[in-house]
């Protein structure tokens, strides 16, 4: 089945001109963008409710939170700048 995916991808992209070539380039882009984004996402959603499974044990002190506030504003305006770079192609 994968195969046959990559042969017809191949094939597209083969006899495409060069309008669809730069057409399929800023899909892969958009879609790269768009993975990195639901994996920062996923990665700060996962941090939260290890914090939260920590704080019900009664262990949670403010270093654990003062990292995960720190890790989930990185991942967050990675997020948002990626939108935007998506939102303006």
């Amino acid at each position: 089945m994968y195969d046959g995916a990559y042969e017809n991808a191949f094939t597209l992209r083969s006899k495409s001109d060069s309008n669809s070539e730069n057409l399929l380039r800023k899909f892969q882009l958009v879609q790269d963008l768009l993975v990195k984004m639901l994996g920062n996402i996923t990665a700060s959603q996962t941090m939260c409710v290890r914090l939260s499974q920590i704080q019900d044990t009664g262990k949670l002190k403010d270093e654990h939170a003062s990292l995960a506030k720190a890790f989930c504003t990185v991942k967050m305006r990675e997020c948002v700048g990626w939108a935007r770079e998506v939102t303006r192609s």
